[in-house]
C-alpha cells in the first residue's frame, strides 16, 4: 500500500521541527551542525549577496561575516520563521551595510583626489578643491588620532579591503571583535564622513 502524501501543513511543521533542532544544536556549539548549515546555504546566499554588491569577493565577504557572526553569537541565536529566511535576511542586511560603507569610502577617495574626471566634466572650482583638501587633511588627522588597534582595523578595511574575518586574523581577534573595531572607528569619524558625503 503506497504511503499517503504529506499535506503542505505537515511539511511546514516537519521543516520547522528540523529547523528548531538545527538551531538548538548550533546554540549548543555543535560544529557539525553549523558546518552542515554553511555547506547547505553558502552558495545560494553568495548568489543572493552578489545581486546587491556586484562583486564575487564582496559577496563572499558578506556571507562569511554573517556565518562568523552567527557562530560568535550562537548562544543567543533565535529563529522565528525558518533558518532559510533568517539567513537571507541577515545576508541582505549585511550586503546593504557593505554598499553603504563602500559608498562612503568612494566619497572619501573622491575628496582626496583619488578618481579621475569624466570626459567633458568641468574641473572643480579652486575654492571647492581647497575645501575638499582641507577636509581630507582633517579626516587623515582624525584617523591618526584613533587608538592603534582601531586605526589598524579601519586601515585594513578601507585601504586593503580585507573582510572582517581576515582583519580578525591579522589582529588576533574574533571576526565580531574586528567588526566592532571598524564600527567604533566609523562612529568616531561619522561627522567628518558626513561632511565628505555632502561636500
Amino acid at each position: 500500500m503506497p504511503r499517503a502524501a504529506l499535506s503542505a501543513d505537515r511539511v511546514d511543521e516537519t521543516a520547522s521541527l528540523a529547523d528548531a533542532e538545527v538551531v538548538a544544536r548550533v546554540r549548543a556549539g555543535d560544529v557539525a551542525a553549523f558546518e552542515g548549515l554553511y555547506a547547505t546555504y553558502r552558495r545560494p546566499l553568495w548568489k543572493f549577496a552578489y545581486h546587491y554588491v556586484q562583486s564575487s569577493a564582496a559577496a563572499e565577504d558578506v556571507v562569511q561575516t554573517v556565518f562568523a557572526t552567527l557562530w560568535e553569537r550562537r548562544a543567543a541565536w533565535s529563529v522565528s520563521a525558518s533558518i532559510k529566511l533568517w539567513l537571507y535576511g541577515a545576508v541582505r542586511n549585511q550586503a546593504l551595510n557593505y554598499r553603504r560603507h563602500a559608498a562612503v569610502v568612494r566619497r572619501v577617495e573622491d575628496a582626496a583626489g583619488g578618481t579621475s574626471l569624466v570626459v567633458g566634466e568641468a574641473p572643480p572650482r579652486p575654492d571647492v578643491a581647497l575645501e575638499a583638501s582641507a577636509l581630507t587633511a582633517t579626516l587623515r588627522a582624525a584617523v591618526a588620532a584613533l587608538p592603534e588597534r582601531t586605526r589598524l582595523a579601519l586601515t585594513l578595511r578601507w585601504h586593503h579591503e580585507l573582510g572582517y574575518a581576515e582583519i580578525g586574523q591579522v589582529l588576533g581577534v574574533s571576526t565580531a571583535a574586528a567588526h566592532k573595531q571598524v564600527a567604533k572607528a566609523e562612529r568616531a569619524l561619522r561627522p567628518l564622513l558626513e561632511a565628505v558625503r555632502h561636500s
